[in-house]
């Protein structure tokens, strides 16, 4: 359930949310509610949530990128977050929106073909693993071979 649940998620933001924005001809939260309310006070309070919530991702991601480069580098902690800091900044700044995406892209093939790595390189384990066991079938009685089963598949023949 967990692995789908971005999904329906998904799904339902484009119901609720994204085909009133297209209806209403504006591109976000904030331009929604400016329409309908005080526009300064409206787009105030979305540029802190904004700012809040991408301080949080932003935090979240220089520690993971420094620890990373700090393993795999060797350089000091402190110096990893200023460098990562550094090249999330520059890539922003002069790649804009489309070298975000990009690397949006990028990070969602990895992670997609990291987890059909691990569920073809599971199953085979659980397959040879079951193999191995059912082969030890031979020699048990055949009264106790009918009572078991390997993972869940049938007693050999």
């Amino acid at each position: 359930m967990y692995s789908v649940g971005w999904l329906v998620a998904y799904i339902t933001v484009l119901l609720v949310i994204a085909e009133p924005c297209r209806n209403i001809g504006k591109y976000t939260m904030g331009d929604i509610l400016a329409f309908r309310n005080e526009p300064k006070k409206v787009k105030t309070v979305a540029a802190l949530s904004t700012v809040t919530v991408s301080t949080f991702y932003l935090t979240a991601q220089m520690v993971g990128g420094a620890v990373l480069i700090k393993t795999l580098i060797g350089i000091e902690y402190e110096v990893a977050v200023i460098g990562v800091g550094v090249l999330m900044l520059s890539y922003v700044v002069f790649g804009g929106m489309i070298a975000t995406t990009w690397v949006q892209i990028v990070k969602a093939i990895l992670l997609v073909t990291a987890s059909l790595l691990l569920v073809f390189l599971s199953g085979r384990r659980t397959v040879s693993v079951c193999r191995h066991s059912c082969r030890r079938w031979s020699a048990m009685p055949r009264c106790r071979r009918r009572s078991r089963s390997c993972w869940g598949m049938p007693p050999p023949v």
